[in-house]
């Protein structure tokens, strides 16, 4: 192998490496991020079930505290469901498992 092929090899290499474990860094920061919007609309929502109130306010919007819930509860469903479709911890698993073994490379 010449010199010249095996930089080339090494810069490829380097590129898969620093690739992958981006990728790996970005889809674990949106999986906490997914995983902390379920835990924030989960509090959120059982707040306003156990709430004596019969209406919320949010942003100047007055809504009465069912519709509130519903919309809230929605969002939450819609949020879980995408977590599981998305796997995004699945997906950063794969490339920080892919870094690690180009790295003993």
């Amino acid at each position: 192998m010449t010199p010249d092929e095996y930089h080339r090899k090494f810069r490829v290499l380097d590129l898969m490496l620093s690739a992958h474990a981006s990728l790996g860094e970005r889809y674990r920061r949106r999986s906490i991020g997914l995983v902390l919007a379920v835990m924030a609309l989960s509090i959120l929502g059982a707040t306003l079930a156990l709430s004596d109130d019969s209406s919320v306010h949010i942003l100047s919007v007055n809504l009465e505290s069912s519709e509130c819930l519903a919309i809230l509860m929605g969002l939450f469903f819609f949020i879980s469901i995408s977590e599981l479709v998305l796997d995004l911890r699945g997906r950063a698993w794969a490339h920080e498992d892919a870094a690690r073994r180009l790295g003993r490379l």
